[in-house]
C-alpha cells in the first residue's frame, strides 16, 4: 500500500508533448541525441541562489526541444478521444438499459405473435388486446403525470397544465400506434389471403 501510494505521489500526468517525447526516447539514437541536446550554455550549477532567481532560470533558461509535428498531432488526437470516451460506469448503464428494453420488446413480439396465431380469436378482438398489449408498455415505461391542487378560499381546484414535451410525446405515442396497427392490419389480411389460397 505504501508503494502504491508513493508511486501516485510521484506519478505526473503528461500533454501530448511529453508523451511524443516518451516515445522518441524508445530509439536508443533518438535518446543517446536527446541527452547530448541536454548540455548547453543554460545547463551550469552555480552556488547557492535565492529562490525566485532560480525559479526565473527554470522558466527561461531553457533549450526548446524539437518534436516531429506528426508525432505530436497523433498524440494530442489520442489524448482527446481518451478525453472524450464517456466513464465506464455511465457506458455500462447504457448497456444495460438497451438491453432491458430489447428484451422487453422481444416479449412483447412474442406476446403479438401468440395472439395473432390463436385461432380462436376474431380480428378486432386480437387488433384490441395488442392495443391493449402497446398501452401497458408505454404506461409502465413512462412515469405518470402529477396533477397538482391549488387550494383556494372558494374551494379546491384543480389546475393541470400540458407542456410542450408532454404533447410532442403524445403525437409520438399515437404515431408508434397507428404504425403498429397499420402492421397488425397488414400482417391479418396477408394471413387472410393465404388461407384463402390454401383453401
Amino acid at each position: 500500500d505504501d508503494f502504491s501510494d508513493s508511486k501516485n505521489k510521484n506519478s505526473v500526468k503528461l500533454d501530448a508533448q511529453g508523451l511524443a517525447l516518451g516515445s522518441l526516447l524508445i530509439s536508443k539514437k533518438r535518446k543517446a541525441r536527446l541527452e547530448d541536446n541536454s548540455y548547453h550554455r543554460f545547463a551550469f550549477q552555480d552556488g547557492p541562489l535565492p529562490d525566485w532567481f532560480l525559479d526565473d532560470q527554470q522558466k527561461h533558461y531553457k533549450k526548446y526541444i524539437h518534436v516531429p509535428s506528426d508525432v505530436l498531432q497523433f498524440y494530442s488526437k489520442r489524448l482527446k478521444e481518451i478525453n472524450s470516451r464517456p466513464i465506464k460506469k455511465v457506458q455500462e448503464a447504457k448497456a444495460r438499459k438497451k438491453l432491458k428494453a430489447s428484451r422487453k420488446l422481444e416479449g412483447m413480439k412474442r406476446k403479438a405473435e401468440s395472439i395473432i396465431d390463436n385461432p380462436n380469436m376474431s380480428d378486432a378482438f386480437k387488433r384490441r388486446t395488442i392495443e391493449k398489449l402497446h398501452y401497458s408498455r408505454k404506461t409502465r415505461s413512462k412515469p405518470r403525470n402529477v396533477q397538482y391542487v391549488v387550494a383556494s378560499k372558494s374551494g379546491a381546484r384543480r389546475k393541470s397544465q400540458r407542456s410542450h414535451s408532454v404533447k410532442g410525446l403524445l403525437k409520438e405515442y399515437i404515431l408508434q400506434l397507428i404504425l403498429l396497427l397499420v402492421t397488425l392490419d397488414l400482417m391479418l389480411r396477408m394471413r387472410h389471403c393465404l388461407k384463402e389460397g390454401r383453401t
